[in-house]
């Protein structure tokens, strides 16, 4: 028989708004609790109107190759959005 594995890992998000609401600041943490595995997720955002915002982010991955997260060390990235509502 098949053993199933476990992995427990818990999840941080922060967030802030400053300048009347306007401007996000945010980070979300995933972390595996047995090994140095994480992804974190920064982001800003602002919003230049009521219909209009801009967005700034990232991924960025630790880890060792076995990991969950880690297998993407070498793929971090960063990521803009320009986002209209009507």
């Amino acid at each position: 028989m098949k053993e199933e594995k476990i992995d427990n890992s818990m999840t941080l998000l922060i967030n802030r708004k400053f300048i009347r609401d306007t401007l996000l600041l945010e980070v979300l943490v995933h972390s595996a609790l047995e090994k140095i595995d994480m992804m974190i997720k920064p982001k800003i955002e602002y919003a230049v109107l009521d219909a209009l915002s801009v967005q700034l982010g990232g991924n960025i991955f630790i880890g060792g190759q076995n990991g969950k997260f880690g297998r993407y060390n070498e793929n971090d990235m960063i990521f803009t959005r320009i986002k209209y509502s009507f």
